[in-house]
Parts: structure tokens; sequence; C-alpha cells
């Protein structure tokens, strides 16, 4: 049941503001959270990932279209097991999260204060590429509609960051070294929001070594992965992201 109201909402989310501000309204994205909060379903779908073969992802990220609706459905001739099931659970409910965050503005604010972006990084792993990705894209859309997203409470004088503080940075470097180009396009293109304006995560980064890993995208890949890294060196570099890198 919950697999088919959570693939029903991914399609109904998709690129629609009305919804999602209704969703928003009703307590949608709480809800959302906090099943994503639940240890259990989400440590099953890291294993069930992590476990099953890679199959292909062929989702254009800039169109805001991330599942046909048949695939959505879970239309299976094999039956699907209880692994399976979660993973899929998981992977839309991360996608109901990047729909409502990129159609509406309030839905960003409202993940960033309910912590989202630190429930959302745990899920960020090599081997998943498509809950992975969603993920990616979810965080992106909120750091960049407020800077909250990275830093929690803005307040404190540590200025400890939701990203930061649950290993993001960390987890956004290792993206690079993925062999799916949409997990390593959305990696690259994360990568400015979640530093831009930041100096503490960008002082994770660069001792992560960060900008060799992202020089090496650059070198390595070819087209949008490429020119998306280039500009984020060239960004980082220049200290147009807010940072003073040379140092």
């Amino acid at each position: 049941m919950l697999l088919m109201a959570a693939a029903c909402l991914l399609n109904v989310t998709q690129a629609s503001e009305g919804v999602s501000r209704v969703f928003r309204e009703n307590e949608g994205i709480t809800t959302v959270l906090s099943i994503l909060d639940a240890g259990s379903l989400t440590t099953a779908a890291i294993t069930a990932e992590m476990s099953s073969p890679r199959g292909s992802f062929a989702t254009d990220l800039s169109s805001g279209s991330f599942l046909s609706s048949g695939s959505m459905m879970g239309v299976s001739e094999k039956p699907v097991s209880s692994e399976s099931s979660c993973r899929k659970v998981v992977c839309y409910l991360a996608g109901i999260l990047l729909n409502v965050c990129r159609s509406d503005a309030g839905s960003c604010r409202e993940v960033c204060q309910l912590k989202g972006v630190s429930k959302l990084v745990p899920l960020i792993q090599p081997s998943q590429e498509r809950l992975s990705v969603y993920s990616l894209e979810c965080v992106k859309t909120c750091c960049r509609a407020s800077d909250d997203c990275k830093v929690f409470p803005p307040t404190l004088p540590h200025m400890q960051t939701q990203v930061g503080d649950a290993g993001g940075v960390i987890k956004l470097i290792n993206c690079f070294a993925a062999q799916a180009a949409p997990l390593v396009l959305a990696a690259v293109s994360a990568t400015t929001p979640v530093l831009q304006r930041h100096p503490r995560n960008q002082l994770l980064f660069i001792a992560a070594n960060g900008v060799n890993a992202l020089m090496q995208v650059e070198e390595t890949w070819s087209g949008r992965c490429a020119i998306i890294a280039a500009k984020g060196v060239s960004n980082l570099l220049s200290g147009r992201d807010g940072g003073n890198f040379e140092s």
C-alpha cells in the first residue's frame, strides 16, 4: 500500500506548484521525512540496492520527469521482494521531495526546517544510482533556495552544517568517482550550491581533496559532466562562491 501511494504521489507532484503547495500544507513533507527517518526502511533499501545488479538510468534530469508511470507503479511479471519494495519506496519518497522542492520554494524551506537535508545525505551512495541522483538533486535544490539548508542552526557560533555534519561533503566527492554519468552529473551540479557562501563546507571540501577530484571529472568525462565540473573548479578557485580557496 505504501509503495502504491508513494508511486501515485510521485506522479501527481511532478511540475505542479499547486499540488506541491497542497501537499506541504497538509503535512505531506513531514510525513515523508518521518518515513525516511525510520531506520529499518532506509537500511533495507540501502542493503537491497547494494546487493542488486545496477540497472540503467536513462532519466533526463533537466526535463523534470523522473520515472515513467509504468515503472513507477511497479507492474512486473515477477514477484517483488520486500527488500526491493523498501528500495522503491525510499526512492519514490526522495523523488517526491525533489518534485515538491523544485516547484514550490516553501517546500524547500520546510525541508530545511525539518532537517530533511540531513535525512537525505545518508541515502547518497555511489552504488545507488537512482536514489542518489534524487537525493543529490533535492539537496542541490534546497541549498539553492536557502543557505539555512547548509547551516543548522544559523545562529550557533560553531555553524554546524546539515550537509557537512552528516558526511555529505565526503559523499558528494565519492560520487565524483561513480561510473554512471547521471550520478556524476548530479554530484558535480550539487557542488556549487552546497559550497557557495559556506566557508566550513568549503574547508571540508578542500581537506578531502575535493578540488582535485572535481578536476579529475573535468579531465575524464565529456559533455555536460566536464563542462559543469570545469565551471565548478573555476568558481572555486576564483572565489566566486564566496570563499577564499587560494588561502
